[in-house]
């Protein structure tokens, strides 16, 4: 039997991104995935891991962020389990200078890193009390963070605490 990977729309990413771009006052959001392949979990993250190729991101990414006003980076804090950290942070600098070849000097992102937006709600939870508001969108505005494109890369795909300059 084999699973079915839900349409963009019905993910919770896709309605975290919504609820940001509502936050943001963006009347269109387009995603543009660093990994374009659709899964269902983080498990299935693991077979990808030798299949992407750092050149084919760069002038995807490009293309996409050159009809972006704004830019949200959300491929998560770390790389993908099973994922080699020099495969990864290739992937994360190839996304950067397409972003670069694009003219974002900046990128907005939830927290420290760029947490996947399946965890934003999770990430922002009052039970945490990392953020102020009373609701989901209220805390996710403060929860907006952004960042040169320059610690992007440094960082390659991995903050921590401290890390960032904006926090």
């Amino acid at each position: 039997m084999q699973s079915v990977v839900r349409a963009t729309v019905s993910t919770t990413s896709w309605r975290n991104v919504k609820a940001l771009a509502a936050v943001l006052g963006s009347p269109s959001v387009r995603i543009a995935n660093l990994i374009e392949v659709p899964t269902r979990s983080t498990t299935d993250l693991v077979e990808l891991a030798d299949q992407l190729v750092a050149d084919d991101v760069r002038p995807r990414l490009c293309h996409e962020g050159r009809s972006a006003d704004l830019v949200v980076v959300g491929w998560g804090t770390r790389q993908p389990r099973g994922w080699s950290v020099q495969a990864w942070r290739a992937l994360v600098a190839a996304a950067a200078e397409g972003l670069t070849d694009a003219r974002h000097d900046y990128v907005v992102h939830v927290g420290i890193g760029a947490r996947h937006p399946s965890r934003w709600r999770q990430h922002t939870s009052s039970v945490h009390d990392r953020y102020d508001g009373e609701t989901f969108e209220a805390r996710l505005r403060s929860a907006l963070r952004w960042t040169p494109l320059s610690e992007l890369v440094s960082a390659g795909g991995r903050w921590d605490e401290g890390q960032m300059a904006s926090d």
